[in-house]
């Protein structure tokens, strides 16, 4: 059995937080960029990552209650927040 890489695992992480938010009637969700600072993966690499994950969600799910997501950056992170913007 394969296991699922760190990428993988980001993905169904957000996606199974946006489905329980989905169930809890939730209408925004907030994420941090998760394996950036132990993990020390890179952050625009966990950005492009999260935000597909939630377009995905979105297109499967059109009719979720959540209707904003946001993400936590540092404003240094420039970078970052450029690859959000582009997905």
């Amino acid at each position: 059995i394969k296991k699922p890489s760190l990428l993988q695992l980001l993905e169904k992480v957000t996606t199974d937080c946006l489905d329980l938010a989905t169930k809890r009637n939730a209408r925004s969700v907030l994420f941090s960029a998760m394996g950036t600072g132990g993990l020390k993966y890179p952050s625009h690499v966990v950005a492009q990552h999260m935000v597909q994950a939630v377009i995905k969600f979105n297109e499967k799910n059109p009719k979720t209650t959540v209707k904003k997501t946001k993400f936590v950056l540092y404003p240094k992170d420039t970078h970052v927040i450029e690859v959000i913007y582009l997905v």
